[in-house]
């Protein structure tokens, strides 16, 4: 299995790979639905596309309740960078730790 963009962009988060699977491992085993209308994700195989554009849906209305439940608005280039930053780090964790899996299995 070839790395994925995620894996690759994310190369200097590896060290933090272990504490961002077990938050998904925790999130999706305490509260599957938030995958809807997808399927949670296997562990030993990379996150797909829809994957990729739920966590889009789910960032853009996270980003969006904040700003409307603050008492002030967050500045919003500010919020998505760390956006970005928070998809990459655990994609491209679950990425690496599939492509470790699949390995693994042959």
């Amino acid at each position: 299995m070839t790395p994925t963009r995620a894996d690759r962009l994310s190369t200097p988060l590896v060290a933090l790979d272990a504490p961002a699977n077990a938050i998904s491992d925790v999130l999706n085993d305490a509260i599957p639905w938030l995958w809807w209308p997808l399927r949670v994700p296997a562990r030993d195989a990379p996150l797909t596309a829809s994957a990729h554009a739920l966590y889009a849906v789910h960032g853009t209305v996270a980003l969006l309740a904040a700003r409307r439940l603050s008492g002030r608005a967050l500045p919003t280039g500010a919020s998505l960078a760390l956006g970005l930053l928070s998809w990459l780090w655990f994609t491209g964790a679950w990425d690496r730790r599939a492509r470790r899996l699949a390995a693994g299995a042959r």
